[in-house]
């Protein structure tokens, strides 16, 4: 588990022409003398993870090899704090807000919850199929589209081993067939 906290702020001189895209009204606290902001987050993360694995020799042709895990991530908190214009000009901190800063204070949460697995049955030396497959759960995506699911196979065989024939791991790597 990790924690860690950070903290930025913002610094806005008097001079400054603040936040063109807002509706008329927003900044006209009278004269404006400037502005500060802080922006705090306070996380917690916890990774956790569990991977089991399992190889099995199935008689002197056949092996199996798999593996099933999962991870949990999450985090969490934040404030926004901000004052209303500043009483004296360039005098940055809350205690010179010209009237009561307005402080926001929201729960952050993110949880990424993974699972996957991964199998591979071989016959002796000569193929073997691989697969994974992953399912990822991400709580910042919009609802109905929080869950994917990801996968890979790959079939691997070697002719020259089945064959017997000489050089042919070069031939076929020549006539670009997968060896």
């Amino acid at each position: 588990m990790t924690t860690w906290n950070q903290t930025r702020t913002e610094k806005v001189p008097a001079s400054t022409t603040l936040n063109q895209y807002l509706p008329a009204g927003w900044y006209t606290f009278g004269s404006y003398n400037g502005d500060y902001r802080a922006d705090n987050r306070y996380l917690i993360e916890n990774n956790t993870d569990l991977l089991l694995t399992y190889n099995k020799q199935l008689g002197s042709d056949w092996n199996v090899s798999a593996l099933a895990g999962g991870s949990w991530r999450l985090s969490s908190n934040s404030t926004f704090e901000t004052t209303r214009d500043l009483s004296i000009p360039n005098v940055f901190g809350f205690q010179n807000s010209k009237g009561t800063p307005y402080i926001y204070s929201f729960n952050s949460n993110m949880m990424v919850l993974q699972r996957f697995l991964f199998g591979r049955p071989g016959f002796q030396k000569f193929f073997t199929i691989s697969t994974t497959g992953r399912v990822d759960n991400l709580s910042t995506l919009p609802k109905g589209n929080k869950t994917f699911f990801l996968s890979f196979s790959i079939r691997q065989h070697g002719p020259d081993r089945l064959y017997q024939i000489p050089f042919g791991h070069l031939l076929c790597e020549a006539a670009g067939f997968l060896c």
